[in-house]
């Protein structure tokens, strides 16, 4: 059941009016989401990332460099997404208090149940999390995320969905490996800070060279 994630089945009326709500409000987040980001943001995608993460490291590769990259997994982070930072979070971005209440109203008290085959146990209030095949879902996760990589200061990074690599060329490797390093206690702490899981099975590090040793 580890590998099973739970997906919201919303009725119609809910759905029309999610799209409505997210309609609303995403013109105001688009323009400030990091260009970095990628995954859930309109017109970005895996593709995207991909030739991003590519323009950065064929310059270092090709003449025989070494980059270094670290490549980090979350564990279930949509359902860990605390609704009062989220909240405060919407505020940050300068949601308008009307909208950032009409959030409150949306993700507090929420009732949910899971049926399966044919048992439905007793319903649940939802404490955290914004749901999968819930309409603004993605656009609250990627809010609820997008300061993670403030905490990077020294190395490229990039952002895809839940998905976190930074990397840094190794000049003068005692320095640069400290800079890394430290990049990745900063990821750390501003995981612990929003309550969000590494999945250390999940998380890893490469090097990329082409020299022999």
């Amino acid at each position: 059941m580890n590998n099973y994630r739970p997906i919201s089945i919303l009725n119609t009326f809910s759905e029309i009016f999610e799209i409505i709500i997210r309609e609303h409000v995403s013109h105001h987040f688009w323009s400030k989401f990091n260009s970095r980001h990628h995954g859930v943001i309109k017109s970005k995608s895996t593709s995207n990332n991909h030739v991003v993460y590519f323009y950065f490291i064929t310059p270092l590769v090709h003449p025989q460099f070494h980059d270094d990259h670290i490549y980090f997994h979350f564990s279930n982070s949509f359902y860990l997404v605390s609704h009062t930072l989220l909240l405060r979070k919407l505020d940050d971005f300068g949601l308008s208090p009307t909208d950032v209440t009409r959030f409150h109203s949306y993700l507090t008290n929420r009732i949910s149940h899971v049926r399966y085959r044919g048992a439905l146990p007793t319903s649940y209030y939802v404490l955290s999390a914004v749901s999968l095949g819930s309409i603004p879902g993605p656009l609250l996760f990627i809010i609820f995320i997008n300061d993670l990589c403030s905490a990077v200061k020294y190395s490229n990074w990039l952002l895809l969905a839940d998905d976190v690599k930074i990397n840094r060329e190794k000049k003068i490797p005692p320095y640069d490996s400290w800079f890394l390093q430290s990049d990745t206690n900063n990821v750390r702490v501003r995981c612990i800070a929003n309550y969000i899981r590494l999945n250390v099975k999940k998380t890893g590090v490469i090097s990329l060279c082409r020299k022999t040793n």
